[in-house]
């Protein structure tokens, strides 16, 4: 475990990210070293964190987090970059957050602003922040590094650091600013025991929820987030796959399928981790999902109709663990539009997994809307919805994981 201290810079000194929890709690917030003292940066911080304004729970799953540094920070929105940093290091199970009194391995100073779409924004009083951090570079030397966003704070920076050699890092993407504290680069994803995941295909339904249980997915992840991507038509006709040839307790489709349910793993690319897919535009590579082979990253559903079928409504319904932007209604995929070609669901989870993931989506195929069916699922038990519609099939999806050992 890889030991790092963030710092974050300030025009009156530098102030240390001491340690970062989550909370069951109705809001985020700064706290002065591990004290109940709430530092006035807390709604600021929250709004960094919340779902819809922010990017934290949304890339890291969480709903509220307490922040405890070492002294206070003023306004601004600077402290974003190594905030988001110091999320990335405390979720991963390579790096660890330095503590007050901790020896640190290396020690980051960071400013920098953090948009929607994770790119690192400018910053003022460059000059200010340097040298109110002239004592760090004096007594750690090489064991400093400086990330400030790319373009003139950068240049700046390097500039007033020239001297003392210090190492300046540009970075116009949170993706580069992780790989600068070994976030990106490393070991490839290691391998674990996983069941054979099938093509799940729906039913009629002639029965009252007689599809429901059409074909179940038990599927093994170690990494998060949930989006969703509408394919165009001429990626409709992809290669499906193939379907193992022992299934344990899968039922046969009868004879008109509506729809069917296809899994592929979402692998990075050569020399990469599966960090590189969530903090960067990095493009998976789409692979059948081999068990016996090199874990996935996350996972891919393609779901398309099949004639007479013209709508789709897909419903994520989690019994425990957390997803990231768990959506629950997507353009497409909500029941009430037709649906033109495949659309595909992406699957991933949080970065570190701290209890078991146990979930199911459904979804629903129909000649007609759906939505009526979809808004039952999103309101009830699924185990309780009475599916009359015989025009509709409904596919379940289950997904479980156990914690990492």
């Amino acid at each position: 475990m890889k030991i790092v201290r963030i710092l974050i810079a300030t025009t009156g000194g530098v102030v240390a990210i001491d340690r970062i929890t989550a909370e069951r709690a109705p809001q985020s917030m700064v706290c002065l070293k591990r004290t109940s003292q709430v530092l006035p940066i807390s709604g600021a911080y929250d709004d960094f964190v919340r779902p819809g304004s922010g990017v934290i729970a949304r890339e890291f799953g969480g709903q509220s987090y307490r922040l405890d540094l070492s002294g206070v920070v003023g306004s601004g929105e600077s402290w974003q970059l190594a905030v988001f940093l110091a999320h990335a290091v405390s979720e991963s199970n390579t790096h660890e957050l330095a503590g007050p009194d901790v020896d640190a391995a290396h020690t980051y100073l960071v400013t920098g602003r953090v948009n929607y779409d994770l790119e690192v924004e400018p910053v003022e009083h460059i000059d200010e922040k340097i040298a109110a951090a002239a004592q760090i570079f004096s007594s750690a030397g090489d064991g400093v590094s400086v990330i400030v966003p790319h373009g003139d704070n950068a240049d700046r920076a390097i500039s007033l650091l020239r001297e003392g050699g210090t190492q300046v890092y540009p970075c116009a993407r949170i993706a580069d600013a992780l790989a600068v504290i070994g976030l990106l680069a490393g070991t490839p994803p290691a391998k674990v025991s996983q069941a054979m995941m099938p093509v799940v295909r729906g039913g009629h339904g002639r029965t009252p929820y007689g599809a429901l249980l059409a074909g179940a997915a038990v599927i093994g992840i170690f990494w998060g987030a949930l989006s969703w991507h509408q394919r165009d038509n001429d990626m409709a006709a992809d290669a499906a796959v193939p379907e193992p040839s022992a299934v344990a307790k899968a039922a046969p489709p009868p004879p008109q399928s509506l729809g069917r349910v296809e899994v592929f793993g979402k692998y990075p690319p050569s020399g990469q981790r599966c960090a590189s897919l969530l903090f960067s535009k990095m493009e998976p590579v789409m692979r059948p999902y081999d068990p016996a082979g090199e874990r996935p990253c996350g996972f891919r559903l393609r779901i398309t109709p099949e004639t007479p079928a013209r709508f789709a409504g897909v419903v994520v319904a989690r019994k425990s663990g957390r997803l990231i932007e768990a959506a629950s209604r997507v353009e497409g995929l909500s029941g009430d539009q037709p649906v033109r070609g495949a659309l595909d669901l992406d699957l991933d989870v949080p970065l570190r997994q701290r209890e078991a993931i146990d979930f199911s989506i459904y979804t629903i195929f129909g000649e007609q809307p759906v939505a009526a069916i979809v808004s039952q699922f999103r309101s009830s038990d699924a185990a309780t919805i009475n599916n009359r519609d015989e025009s509709a099939n409904i596919v379940e999806t289950h997904i479980t994981l156990a914690t990492p050992q």
